[in-house]
């Protein structure tokens, strides 16, 4: 009988270690997926600052060039006093 309670207790032990070791398994499997998710949600957040910062700048880059663009022009379009679009020896 004893040989009997041994195997039977050898068997609950097993199963019971087997069952807290898939209990551990399952929360460390949450936690990483938990993990995972809120990477993916400050990656997302990182990616649309960097996406509004670079608008601005980019804007900003558009609006210099362009008023680089105007202010060269007025300075050619200064001595062009007859408006031809050229600038003649008799204009400078």
């Amino acid at each position: 009988m004893g040989s009997i309670g041994a195997i039977v207790g050898g068997i609950l032990g097993s199963w019971l270690s087997t069952r807290r070791l898939k209990k551990k398994y399952d929360k460390e499997k949450r936690d990483l997926l938990q993990y995972l998710q809120l990477q993916e949600e400050i990656y997302a957040q990182t990616n649309q600052r960097w996406n509004k910062e670079y608008t601005k700048l980019y804007n900003a880059y558009e609006k210099l060039q362009s008023e680089t663009l105007e202010r060269d022009y007025e300075e050619f379009k200064a001595p062009d006093t007859n408006n031809d679009d050229m600038i003649s020896r008799t204009e400078v």
